[in-house]
């Protein structure tokens, strides 16, 4: 491992050269790891943290980077699971950055989103969290268009290198934040928050045999219950107690955004949307005890205008399938499955 000090300035932000790691295995001429085999979206949890708290998957679509467009519930998941590239270099709020123009009409074989101790740190706009954005391109040809973007906003090229990472700081309403971008495989690009979470995976990816998050999802029941073949967009959520004090989007957080309610006992909660888009099938995992009204209390609000049929399937276990077709529009469920990915937004 190699550490690099060396500042550069840049037209459109402040940007360092951080972290370079050596690496093994078959890599191209730059210095970028060819795809020997399928990156699937279960190889990319491999790759995770054993304690990432949320992930979010938007299967095979188009990039748009139009972000002043459809927000309905398919763009909007779509373009959460990539949102950390409009960032970087953009000439201001609400502005699409460089990248994400570089990005625009690429197929993408999906997009994920994973996340970790989520906090408020106070203001307006996101919420901070450890995590990373992931996207998996059908051509690698367009990976090389967009890196070619991200090496000018660099100013200089380092070779050699399996994993380089580039990092960009922008300020969102008085708060600094710091993207992370890495190109480990031809046709993977990671943007991360946080530098510990970005080195995690590089680990991972190299074969470190550490805990992750595909083992320790599999044997909890949030894995056995949400629907993930032939979705669109997909989510899982863990409501861990260690971080829970400080996440407002947490139920076992009494402070937290949802409602006014805290559910000591809440596990975890995800959703899917199938192909259809006629259904949104949401689960609430709790006690035994109120574990229904909760899940409605957070799907179904009253007066939110969100109908559709809450099942208890097994103790512990509610499924909410949500009737898409019957709202006069898609703000409120837009709102609250944001809301249960983690990544809350304060207006």
């Amino acid at each position: 491992m190699s550490n690099m000090s060396n500042s550069v300035k840049a037209a459109l932000g402040k940007l360092l050269v951080l972290l370079a790691w050596s690496g093994v295995g078959c890599t191209t001429p730059t210095g970028i790891q060819a795809e020997t085999e399928t990156v699937t979206v279960e190889k990319v949890l491999s790759w995770l943290p054993g304690n990432t708290e949320s992930i979010v998957v938007a299967e095979s679509f188009i990039f748009d980077s139009k972000i002043d467009g459809d927000m309905s519930l398919v763009p909007e998941f779509q373009l959460l699971t990539l949102a950390a590239f409009f960032v970087p270099g953009r000439d201001g709020p609400n502005k699409t950055g460089p990248i994400a123009k570089a990005m625009e009409g690429a197929g993408l074989r999906f997009g994920l989103k994973a996340g970790r101790q989520f906090r408020h740190k106070g203001g307006v706009g996101p919420i901070s969290y450890e995590g990373c954005d992931i996207a998996v391109f059908d051509d690698a040809k367009i990976v090389d268009k967009v890196w070619k973007t991200v090496e000018k906003l660099l100013g200089k090229r380092v070779q050699n290198m399996s994993v380089i990472a580039v990092v960009l700081e922008e300020e969102i309403e008085g708060i600094k934040w710091t993207y992370y971008l890495a190109r480990p495989r031809d046709k993977v690009l990671l943007c991360a928050s946080n530098e510990t979470y970005l080195k995690e995976i590089v680990k991972r990816m190299e074969g470190a045999e550490q805990s992750n998050f595909l083992e320790a999802i599999r044997i909890r029941d949030e894995w056995k219950v949400v629907e993930r073949e032939d979705s669109l967009v997909w989510c899982i959520r863990i409501f861990r107690p260690e971080n829970a004090m400080l996440d407002p989007g947490s139920p076992l957080n009494k402070s937290n955004a949802l409602g006014p309610f805290q559910d000591r006992s809440a596990r975890g909660s995800g959703f899917s949307l199938a192909k259809d888009r006629k259904t949104l099938l949401a689960w609430y995992l709790g006690g035994a005890k109120d574990c229904m009204e909760n899940g409605r209390r957070i799907w179904m609000p009253p007066q939110s205008g969100i109908g559709g049929k809450a099942k208890l399937v097994e103790e512990g276990i509610v499924r909410l399938a949500i009737d898409l077709s019957r709202l006069s529009d898609s703000v409120s469920i837009t709102f609250i499955a944001r809301c249960m990915t983690g990544h809350l937004v304060f207006l």
